[in-house]
């Protein structure tokens, strides 16, 4: 055990004392613990803002903190219909997190901003900030619809299309 003024003879600043702390391990780590669950409960994941003290400055900040909100719909089954929404009609959680969407450095071009993943419910989505939309094999492709360049209607009928599609989709409304 390490006495007061050791420290703070070897210490200037209240900041070194901080990140020698930091690096020894005394601070414990903030990790996220989901929840119990029951059978078929499932948690999505949703961030807050709560009022915490901020260790370096020694005030209260609102800093974000991880929750869960607990479902019964399985993975599968979620759509952008049956999203939790409040009262008001706002999500109570991300579109990206209730689909269980993933954007993975492979899944994109590095030089387009466009984002695109496939979901447990078997659907290839493609999405930016403005729009998002699911494909899978058997959607009817009509000639306005967004991320068609050809001027006829057609079906999906593999993954490879829906993936595809998804793409030209995301990237025409990114």
């Amino acid at each position: 055990m390490i006495s007061i003024v050791k420290l703070f003879e070897q210490f200037q600043t209240v900041p070194e004392l901080l990140r020698w702390a930091k690096k020894e391990g005394l601070f414990p780590k903030q990790t996220v613990k989901k929840p119990e669950l029951k059978d078929g409960e499932y948690a999505v994941p949703y961030k807050v803002k709560e009022k915490k003290l901020n260790i370096k400055t020694g005030r209260q900040k609102k800093l974000p903190s991880m929750k869960f909100h607990i479902t019964k719909v399985k993975p599968e089954d979620r759509t952008l219909k049956n999203i939790p929404k409040y009262a008001d009609g706002r999500p109570k959680v991300k579109i990206k997190d209730w689909l269980e969407l993933k954007k993975s450095p492979k899944l994109y071009d590095k030089l387009n901003d466009y984002s695109w993943g496939w979901s447990p419910n078997g659907k290839c989505y493609g999405w930016s900030h403005r729009a998002i939309h699911g494909f899978k094999v058997g959607d009817k492709i009509k000639k306005d619809s967004v991320g068609n360049n050809s001027s006829k209607e057609w079906v999906i009928k593999n993954d490879k299309q829906a993936e595809e599609m998804a793409k030209k989709f995301a990237q025409d409304v990114s």
